[in-house]
């Protein structure tokens, strides 16, 4: 990414124990405990055991890198760190946590607070939002004309690109968390839970400095020894009063205005409650309370907003006033009758050949699959407004997405506990400050490096509502512009010759037509000013 960050980093070791983490640009260091993975490689019981190392890497540079040092516990770190008058014991973050009679727990990181069933780890409360329980998990059972089918021609499968239940108003298959335990960490409190099912487990994370609670899942082998295929989806019960209304991102830039039962431009007769009402989310979907005259998105809103921001693509809707569901896996039987020519019963190890030369039979286990979901929620208690989200389910989705996304990369090389390398660059960045918050580096590719003038292709994306301006020199802090030409958003060409030849609409008077610059040379200022959810490309050429 292109702006200063944090970022909680997983890394897997090969023992448990305390572990010395050492930042070597800012010359701090933590002891930091080993614990077991909370999630099983394959939900299996007789998995061994595994451990991760988990530590926050503070001021990561804008699209660089920072070198972290590693060693596990011995005396001489021990010696070492008491010299440095350094605590050798492990680091625990501090929150207040508050157990009551009830058999809930209290969880306050700062921001906000959770309250928490200690016996089955449903969370009862975030901020001011009394939930009965915020997440549940379940399926439902997939449409199989063999089965389900009560007229001729209702064939619709369930499948690769047809999601259906077995019936229209079917109710989602809840299944029950059976236990859950506490674990504080060095970067806060997790909630592990196992379910009824064990192909369902969940992490909960409250984290210290963070303003969501992040929820990570494994799902998999989906049973089908019943015959019948399972679309899993985890529903949360947000206690906001949506009045049957939400949101839904567009590739993960505007948001889309959707109503259940509706469609903004023609009269619909619902046959599939569940399916109807299901719809794409790329990156966030969300639910706010708002006055009754108030449509707009980004509008400051009335109540609270709840927003869940995901790490993939994913079919997403609100069922329920009140509630928002989450497809995450899925595995049929049946074919859907649309191409693909089979179902979605993918498994670990593959398929046998095709006929002639095979039956085309699935070999192995159903798949595994693991992700998070990042919980954000207004009007929750705030010690710190400023990190709270701004007003509104958009822009508290949107505060978030990137990072979701841009995960830092973590590359690891092994040394002799001995040895002392001396690093020469302990953190660099590729630009010359950070852009603003609000912009994006899409792209930043060298076409061709011929000679003295390198040229690259620059892509610039707005995020938010206001426009902002950003100097294109910063992406260069080893070159010197020498042109820059604008392009249109495929890079394949000039924004000057495609104006010549393009239709020109007239606008209606209240549309928002970004206004952009023609291409300049390097004796100007490489300024650009980037217009509300704008992308901008450029091929610009430097020395």
């Amino acid at each position: 990414m292109a702006s200063n960050r944090s970022a909680i980093v997983d890394l897997p070791v090969g023992s448990n124990g305390e572990y010395l983490v050492e930042d070597l640009q800012e010359g701090n260091a933590e002891t930091v405990a080993a614990l077991q993975m909370p999630l099983r490689s394959s939900n299996n019981k007789d998995d061994g055991e595994s451990f991760v190392l988990t530590f926050t890497a503070d001021s990561l540079p804008p699209v660089g890198a920072k070198v972290f040092r590693i060693q596990k516990h011995n005396d001489a770190i021990t010696t070492m760190l008491r010299e440095r008058r350094l605590d050798p014991s492990p680091n625990q973050t501090k929150h207040e946590f508050d157990e009551r009679d009830d058999g809930t727990v209290k969880i306050s990181n700062g921001h906000f607070s959770v309250v928490v069933d200690t016996q089955t780890g449903d969370i009862r409360q975030i901020g001011t939002q009394e939930v009965e329980n915020l997440s549940s998990w379940g399926y439902y059972t997939s449409y199989d004309k063999e089965e389900d089918a009560i007229h001729d021609g209702d064939d619709h499968n369930s499948g690769a690109y047809i999601f259906r239940p077995s019936t229209p108003t079917q109710e989602l298959k809840i299944v029950s968390a059976k236990n859950a335990s506490i674990v504080h960490t060095s970067i806060g409190i997790e909630v592990h839970t196992e379910y009824e099912e064990p192909w369902i487990q969940t992490t909960i994370r409250i984290m210290k400095g963070v303003p969501y609670v992040e929820i990570e899942y494994q799902v998999g082998p989906i049973p089908i020894h019943d015959g019948r295929g399972k679309e899993v989806v985890t529903r949360y019960n947000t206690g906001v009063n949506n009045d049957a209304t939400f949101f839904t991102d567009s590739n993960g830039r505007e948001f889309i205005k959707r109503q259940r039962n509706h469609r903004p431009t023609w009269d619909l007769t619902v046959f599939e409650p569940v399916a109807g009402n299901y719809y794409p989310v790329n990156a966030a979907i969300y639910v706010e309370e708002k006055g009754k005259d108030t449509d707009e998105i980004d509008s400051q809103a009335t109540g609270p907003s709840f927003a869940v921001v995901t790490d993939r693509t994913q079919g997403g809707g609100s069922i329920f006033d009140g509630t928002i569901e989450l497809m995450v896996h899925r595995r049929t039987l049946a074919d859907d009758y649309r191409g693909v020519d089979e179902p979605i019963n993918e498994t670990d190890v593959g398929i046998t050949p095709c006929p002639p030369y095979g039956n085309a039979t699935r070999i192995g286990k159903g798949l595994v699959i693991r992700g998070k979901h990042r919980i954000l929620v207004e009007k929750t208690e705030c010690q710190n407004e400023s990190a709270c989200g701004a007003v509104g389910g958009a822009l508290l989705a949107r505060s978030v997405m990137d990072e979701s996304f841009a995960d830092p990369l973590v590359f690891v090389a092994s040394a002799s506990s001995s040895e002392k390398i001396p690093f020469v660059t302990k953190s660099f960045s590729g630009l010359t400050e950070a852009l603003p918050d609000n912009v994006m580096l899409i792209t930043k590719k060298l076409l061709h490096d011929e000679g003295a003038t390198p040229s690259y292709l620059i892509r610039l994306g707005h995020q938010y509502g206001e426009p902002v301006q950003v100097d294109l020199s910063t992406l260069f802090p080893y070159e010197s512009i020498k042109e820059v030409r604008e392009m249109t958003l495929s890079g394949n060409r000039d924004v000057d010759d495609w104006k010549k030849e393009r239709f020109d609409w007239i606008p209606s008077q209240t549309s928002n037509i970004a206004k952009h610059e023609e291409s300049f040379m390097p004796g100007e200022d490489a300024t650009i000013e980037l217009a509300t959810l704008d992308i901008r490309t450029f091929v610009v050429k430097v020395q």
